[in-house]
């Protein structure tokens, strides 16, 4: 009966976590709300930057926070700060958007970016900790959530901003604008709440076993990118019988890897930046309807998501860097060649195809990056080393909005063809990493091999897997 009720609790915490992310998912609704915030509050495109820049920057300086309060004051606190600073933010942004883009980038981003960082990782250690053997399930039920937000919060903002399908610069949409942040900070809220009662620590009781307390201190995320790596938990599994190599924060600091992947993942947050916002006001500009639009950024959040789990599958099956030098291909020819649709007279159909293929590549950035991270350094120190890689974002992400800000862009053809040349550009770093459990990697090993003097050539973390040894052992005893 204990057990049976135990495990009751467990399924609530994972759907009240999910039903949290689902709430803090509203961050992927910037593209569809950017054409409502310029038209009303008379800014630039290139000041729409700001919006998703900030957010994200908040996020990546709030994560490591949370986990640290979570371990002194406990879980609730946290989560309920969060709730409040999400919900209250995006509220208080129906007054501020009234008073220059200063006062609203305070409420709608830098309260909003905090209140989704300090939670994120904190909610999935909570969860995972009921089911310790499942924790790819829990996770990847969790990120569902997050990555359905704008499949939630997208057509209730086209709805309650332009429900009769009318240009952004109408005076009907543009006096609708803040209303529309009261209701989605309800909505917002309403699902906070059930989430956080929903949620419960674990606390392992005499007779469990090992299958719900046993090794759940393992689990230390501090990231977005790091929740992704889950998928490539098998790696520990498949390199049984190989030498398992853990750099530590230091040792990492030495390797030209750590520096080849913090450049990819700075070169990488621009085009993710400038394709969550723009997309839609590209199409916007070449005469596609606002709820068409709509629609297409609501659909974006399945391919968002797909994305994650077939991008960490093929990690699995191959390693990073050839799915990695893929990926950054595609994305270039998807950028370089969004422009030149628009020329043609399937554009409507062109442009839902284009920017769901855009989305579902991007996916593949947030899990393939974590995947080399781990394959290279090792998964005991993860947390800490791609912690420090994240935190590239930030500054990636508030240089490009203070130059796009400085500069008045109508034509968008020039930034999608900068993001093409920044995808050739990481691939170019990427040719130069090493992946040793990689496989059809045979051609870029050369361009690997070139920078083995910039590795550590010993690594005090190397250990073989207990087993192994073990096993020997035994066989040079019988020989």
């Amino acid at each position: 009966m204990s057990c049976s009720k135990s495990r009751i609790w467990g399924f609530l915490t994972v759907i009240g976590a999910a039903l949290f992310h689902l709430s803090l998912g509203y961050t992927y609704t910037s593209g569809n709300m950017s054409p409502y915030l310029r038209s009303y509050m008379n800014i630039t495109h290139g000041e729409t930057v700001w919006f998703h820049a900030v957010i994200i920057s908040c996020q990546a300086a709030a994560m490591p926070l949370g986990g640290l309060l979570e371990s002194k004051i406990g879980f609730r606190p946290v989560v309920a700060v969060s709730a409040l600073l999400c919900s209250v933010g995006i509220a208080l942004s129906a007054l501020t958007v009234n008073y220059g883009l200063g006062a609203f980038l305070f409420t709608y981003t830098i309260m909003f970016g905090i209140g989704m960082g300090l939670p994120y990782s904190v909610l999935f250690s909570l969860a995972a900790e009921w089911f310790p053997k499942h924790r790819a399930v829990v996770i990847g039920i969790i990120l569902g959530g997050f990555g359905m937000g704008a499949l939630v919060f997208t057509p209730i903002q086209t709805a309650l901003i332009n429900p009769n399908n009318l240009p952004t610069t109408d005076p009907e949409v543009r006096m609708r604008v803040p209303r529309s942040f009261l209701i989605l900070a309800a909505i917002m809220f309403g699902l906070q709440v059930i989430g956080f009662f929903l949620c419960h620590k674990y606390k392992p009781h005499v007779g469990d076993g090992g299958d719900l307390g046993g090794d759940s201190s393992d689990l230390k995320i501090d990231d977005e990118y790091e929740l992704q790596s889950i998928t490539i938990e098998s790696d520990k599994e498949q390199s049984s019988l190989q030498d398992t190599v853990n750099y530590t924060v230091g040792e990492a600091l030495k390797s030209i890897d750590f520096y080849l992947i913090g450049f990819i993942v700075f070169i990488n947050t621009i085009p993710i930046t400038l394709q969550s916002v723009f997309y839609k006001v590209f199409g916007a500009q070449n005469h596609l309807d606002d709820r068409f639009l709509s629609i297409v950024a609501t659909c974006t959040a399945i391919f968002n998501c797909s994305g994650r789990v077939i991008w960490g599958l093929i990690c699995d099956k191959i390693s990073f860097k050839l799915p990695l030098e893929w990926l950054l291909v595609q994305w270039a020819i998807l950028f370089g060649t969004l422009p030149v649709i628009a020329m043609t007279r399937a554009f409507q159909a062109l442009f839902a195809v284009w920017v769901f293929l855009l989305f579902f590549t991007m996916s593949g950035h947030f899990v393939l990056l974590p995947g080399a991270c781990s394959r290279i350094f090792g998964p005991k120190y993860m947390a800490t080393t791609y912690g420090l890689l994240y935190f590239t974002t930030a500054p990636s992400a508030l240089i490009l909005a203070a130059i796009m800000s400085s500069v008045e862009i109508d034509n968008l053809n020039l930034v999608f063809f900068c993001c093409c040349g920044l995808c050739l550009l990481s691939f170019v770093f990427a040719l130069f990493m090493k992946d040793k459990q990689g496989k059809l990697c045979k051609i870029t090993d050369v361009s690997g091999n070139v920078c083995d003097l910039c590795r550590p050539s010993k690594v005090g973390n190397m250990h073989v897997d207990e087993e192994t040894v073990e096993g020997d052992e035994q066989g040079s005893n019988v020989s």
